[in-house]
């Protein structure tokens, strides 16, 4: 376990199996997922409480996506592999290759969330990518502004 300056706040890691476990059978009262969310990004200033509130997209993955991810899975892995294999050249004769690892992956989650939400060609549309992408900036830049 080891801790991380925050702006505000100490993150505390846990990476021991035994914490892990005992942290997870902890009441929400005493830690709180959805309280980190919510203060974390100060949801009331940048997204509104309500989402937090009223968990209405709870019951919708528990139930009809939940249940359509065998067929949802390929394509979002085709997204991951196809986005990986454009941003990420392979090279020739070179063992190493320079990447911006935060753009990267922001970019093929936003490509494989997408296919999932939205489904093709729009998950693969550069400007509605970059929206996705600079919006979850925002929300986050705000939130650590605030």
């Amino acid at each position: 376990m080891f801790k991380v300056a925050d702006t505000f706040r100490w993150l505390v890691v846990i990476h021991d199996p035994e914490l892990i476990e005992e942290l997870r059978k902890l009441p929400d009262s005493i830690v709180s997922t959805k309280e980190a969310i919510r203060e974390g990004i100060q949801m009331k200033y940048t997204l509104g409480d309500h989402i937090l509130n009223n968990p209405y997209h709870k019951p919708i993955i528990a139930t009809k996506l939940r249940w359509a991810l065998p067929e949802l899975i390929p394509g979002a892995h085709e997204e991951v592999t196809d986005t990986f294999n454009e941003l990420i050249q392979p090279t020739e004769g070179r063992y190493w290759t320079s990447v911006k690892v935060l753009n990267t992956m922001m970019k093929i989650i936003a490509h494989a969330g997408n296919r999932v939400l939205v489904g093709y060609p729009l998950c693969r549309d550069p400007d509605w990518v970059d929206l996705n992408v600079h919006y979850t900036l925002d929300v986050v830049k705000a939130g650590i502004t605030l």
